[in-house]
């Protein structure tokens, strides 16, 4: 029974028009990516790829250094790898060119160990690091210094998530194109090629929702239970994400099952939560006057303060945050060209118009009532949430705003929408053809936006 299921998802990843549009775009234009895009140039790229490091040396585990910073003992040249890029874009601008790309300096991957701070990602469970980690393992071991290996965890990274995403395209009967669209996006796009956990983790949120979908298209015990742990993994990544795990609770089909799927997200949430960020959480930003306990405090004294804050920051700095979530690149500071956002905008939203074709009759508009609205809350929190905890652990206590909040943490959210969207069988011919041909020009407008924003900036054409 397992291996004629897994022939058959393989089977349904090639034979699926969309999947593979999709993935083959994403490894093409990825690929091209990779070396238009210069290193840790991506928002915390540095941090995280100071925590792949330290799981390829077998450190599973940050601890803290003191009050204010977490890590792992590293590779005195890593150390300076990560740092001597982390400020290669500094001003004034550089022009890119692979000549000039080392410096005349290498630096390889081993060397006298020392204590080095990732604090932000100190706290991240390893899963979403492991293809990384693993090159790097392979560098150390090919004699391979720093840059080069850096690269090849970028590419592990790439085909992971891209992977990843195709199979959850093949896999979903909701919000196909949607969802390939999003994945699609010139953020994502832009995070695939860093070495971070965000591409593989926003991959594995749009996995779960597939399976999420057809478990409760075919009232699927196993695919239930696989969802659950998906959502777990996903969540334990970004704490905040945990009102997701609640998604199961909505759907059609068994309560025993579903409980068992909400149940089990929450374990993994808990034993990640107790394992890996328990030891590492420091207050990264104290001296900022950030303080998570003043700040809860403060809101729970006058409750509507939180409320106001976040009204605050969404008027201010919403249209920012919606040209994020759509891809603005580098260091947040490389915009697309004029006129991108709302040409990505509008296929955004024919995508949606296209996915709400029912495949199936509405015969009970009660239950589907309960069902969209438990899961557009569930959506609803998880977006208030993030605003939460970066009001606590990014912004100075009493402040006006909401500091740290940037567009990409809302992609899982976006993808998990459409599960929102009706039920529309992949055996359903009519839907390929304009599907695959809105598909085909979106992903190549974003591709081709992408490279031209990231080559003007870095390359000073």
């Amino acid at each position: 029974m397992g291996r004629r299921s897994g022939h058959a998802t393989a089977r349904g990843l090639i034979a699926d028009p969309l999947a593979r549009l999709f993935l083959c775009f994403s490894i093409v234009f990825g690929a091209s990516l990779l070396f238009t895009l210069p290193p840790m140039q991506m928002p915390d790229e540095m941090t995280h790829f100071f925590k792949a490091d330290a799981i390829a040396e077998g450190s599973l585990v940050a601890h803290r250094f003191d009050a204010g910073n977490a890590g792992s003992d590293l590779p005195e040249p890593v150390s300076n790898f990560g740092w001597h890029y982390e400020f290669w874009d500094s001003s004034p601008p550089r022009s890119y060119g692979f000549h000039a790309l080392t410096d005349g300096v290498t630096f390889p991957l081993t060397g006298k160990m020392v204590p080095t701070g990732y604090p932000n990602t100190a706290i991240y469970p390893p899963f979403f690091y492991l293809p990384e980690a693993a090159c790097l393992v392979l560098a150390r071991w090919g004699g391979l210094d720093a840059l080069a290996g850096y690269y090849l965890a970028r590419l592990a990274n790439l085909l992971t998530a891209s992977i990843l995403a195709a199979l959850a395209i093949a896999l979903t009967p909701r919000g196909r194109l949607f969802m390939a669209m999003l994945l699609g996006l010139p953020m994502a796009l832009a995070l695939s090629v860093s070495c971070s956990q965000d591409a593989i983790q926003t991959a594995c949120a749009a996995l779960a929702a597939a399976a999420l979908a057809r478990a409760e298209a075919s009232n699927d015990r196993r695919a239930m239970v696989a969802s659950g742990l998906l959502l777990g993994v996903v969540v334990a990544a970004k704490p905040a994400y945990v009102p997701l795990a609640f998604l199961p609770l909505f759907l059609r089909g068994g309560m025993s099952v579903r409980l068992s799927a909400t149940g089990l997200a929450l374990a993994i949430v808990a034993i990640c939560g107790l394992i890996f960020s328990r030891p590492a959480k420091v207050g990264f930003l104290i001296s900022h006057h950030v303080d998570a306990h003043a700040q809860a405090m403060l809101v729970l004294h006058h409750p509507l303060r939180f409320a106001h804050a976040l009204l605050l920051t969404l008027r201010v700095a919403g249209g920012l945050y919606a040209r994020q979530f759509l891809g603005v690149l580098g260091r947040l500071n490389i915009g697309l060209p004029p006129g991108s956002y709302r040409v990505l905008a509008i296929f955004l939203c024919l995508g949606a118009a296209l996915s709400l074709r029912p495949g199936r009759r509405v015969r009970n508009w009660r239950s589907v009532c309960l069902r969209e609205g438990g899961l557009l809350a569930c959506l609803v929190a998880t977006g208030v949430l993030v605003f939460v905890a970066l009001y606590l652990i990014w912004t100075p206590v009493g402040a006006a705003g909401i500091d740290g909040i940037q567009g990409r943490y809302f992609l899982p959210v976006a993808i998990m929408g459409a599960l929102l969207l009706p039920h529309a069988p992949r055996e359903d011919g009519r839907r390929r053809g304009p599907d695959s041909a809105v598909l085909a020009v979106f992903l190549l407008f974003s591709g081709v936006v992408t490279q031209w924003a990231i080559i003007r900036h870095f390359w000073q054409v």
